[in-house]
């Protein structure tokens, strides 16, 4: 039901990342199910610091908004529309969304939701816009068809629309921009089509910072906290987190397989599903957060190894343990490490970190490794 990502989810995700020189993190997280009787397609979509999710679902009547807040849903529709969606939520409680009118030909329109009132987002003379996401400020991202008939982003602050539109590989192709998140510092995330996949991004301080390398196809990006860390997704390998983007202009990658991930909040509570999942659409917890500072992601190094680690929860944590290549080869009773570990010599190494709470949760941190 959700419009663009039922589109867009086509292809694997395929992601690569360079972390030298920047903590790897893992969290373990607990899901809980989003389910109301007599709704299908669930689609949450953004969650603020109060916990307050939005998003969609549909029923047997039509498509309709929704809020949960503190355990109560209420569903939102924009007057007189044929569908209505919510796509991001501020921490004042703004909203903003996109709506389907009653008319033909198909139309799609934006609006905010501010203190209870509607306010139209179209951006001039386009019948198909669609807000994304809003920060603290109110400044807005989304995507519009032009005049052109193709697809640009945009961003509406203090009334004004800005088009922003991602370089592409090919400069003869036709624009085909998504905005799709904004933090209270200004970073904005999104996606670009390079011929029939995409390519998700970070804009900070003007620059595009591209995920996947040029070889890899459709990955979104699909929000961002005010810790710039990114969610997104993709098909198959469905969801991932990019930690702290971009503190030091690389990509801190924890990959999470079939939950497709579309909003988190500084607190790293994550909302997603629909596409199939088995876990259908959640709100989840992390529990255990676990932190590796060395060795590097894809260090070249000699022994002994630096092992440098810790890791905190809800619950006290019972053990650290070190595997290479799926052989474990240090175990720890505690919640830290910083010990120096002989390590089988070898190339491009499988090295993984893991801590256990005294629940049996467990966190873990994969990273490749050559020692000589």
């Amino acid at each position: 039901m959700a419009l663009r990502f039922s589109a867009l989810l086509a292809a694997l995700l395929a992601i690569s990342a360079d972390s030298s020189g920047q903590t790897s993190l893992g969290i373990a997280y607990k899901y809980s199910k989003i389910t109301q009787p007599g709704w299908i397609n669930i689609s949450p979509n953004s969650i603020n610091n109060s916990n307050v999710i939005v998003g969609s679902y549909e029923s047997p009547d039509s498509p309709h908004g929704f809020i949960l807040s503190k355990g109560q849903v209420t569903t939102l529709d924009y007057p007189g529309a044929d569908y209505t969606e919510l796509t991001g939520i501020n921490d004042n409680g703004d909203i903003v969304g996109f709506y389907v009118p009653p008319v033909t030909p198909f139309e799609l329109h934006g609006f905010l939701l501010q203190s209870g009132n509607f306010t139209g987002i179209d951006f001039p003379g386009s019948t198909f816009t669609q807000p994304f996401a809003i920060n603290s400020a109110g400044s807005i991202v989304g995507t519009y068809v032009g005049a052109d008939s193709y697809g640009h982003g945009f961003i509406y602050q203090n009334g004004t629309f800005t088009t922003i539109d991602a370089p592409q590989l090919d400069p003869d192709e036709v624009p085909n921009t998504l905005l799709t998140g904004i933090n209270n510092q200004g970073v904005i995330v999104g996606e670009v089509l390079e011929g029939s996949s995409f390519r998700a991004f970070a804009l900070s301080g003007g620059s595009f910072h591209f995920l996947n390398a040029p070889q890899t196809t459709d990955n979104l990006a699909t929000g961002i906290n005010n810790r710039a860390d990114i969610v997104g997704q993709g098909f198959n390998d469905c969801g991932y987190i990019a930690f702290d983007f971009p503190a030091n202009g690389i990509w801190n990658l924890q990959h999470f397989g079939a939950p497709c991930i579309r909003g988190i909040n500084d607190d790293r509570f994550i909302v997603g599903g629909q596409g199939g999942l088995s876990k259908g659409a959640f709100v989840a917890a992390p529990v255990l957060t676990l932190a590796v500072t060395s060795p590097q992601n894809r260090a070249d190094i000699t022994n002994p190894v630096h092992v440098v680690a810790s890791a905190s929860g809800q619950n006290p944590v019972s053990l650290m343990e070190v595997w290479v290549n799926h052989q474990k080869i240090y175990t720890l009773s505690g919640s830290a490490i910083d010990a120096y570990i002989d390590v089988p010599v070898g190339a491009n190494e499988r090295f993984v970190v893991k801590a256990i709470d005294s629940t049996g949760i467990i966190a873990k941190i994969v990273d490749t490794i050559t020692v000589k």
